[in-house]
């Protein structure tokens, strides 16, 4: 689906908004500049990606749509590739330094953020 969003619109964006639990996989995709020209393939096509789950539902096939674009074409565009990897891979990292800060407070519970009076002050001011 990322993949599509690529191809639909000039630039994407993907983001872990700092709100978001850090344990929490969830990430937002942003999409700036449509592309008339890809963007009626890319409804119908997706028409039909819903069609044929409608028809595995309505067969009470156990099995689901598992992939809407081949590997081989995603793993062909070098630039989309490397994007989603780097990006992948940035927020992983983000996420296991803070599971690993929480793990720390949960594991010790003396320990405090010496950042925590600043946020908090900070905070106050704000509201």
């Amino acid at each position: 689906l990322v993949y599509l969003m690529y191809r639909t619109f000039n630039q994407i964006s993907i983001h872990k908004p700092v709100t978001s639990r850090p344990a929490n996989f969830e990430r937002y995709i942003i999409c700036k500049g449509l592309r008339e020209d890809f963007r009626d393939f890319v409804r119908a096509y997706m028409y039909e990606i819903n069609v044929l789950q409608n028809k595995c539902n309505a067969n009470s096939e156990d099995n689901d749509v598992q992939s809407i674009v081949p590997m081989h074409i995603v793993k062909g565009n070098e630039n989309f590739y490397e994007y989603i990897r780097d990006s992948n891979n940035h927020l992983g990292e983000h996420q296991i330094r803070n599971l690993r800060k929480i793990h720390a407070f949960v594991s010790n519970a003396t320990l405090r953020d010496n950042r925590q009076n600043e946020v908090r002050l900070k905070c106050l001011q704000l509201w």
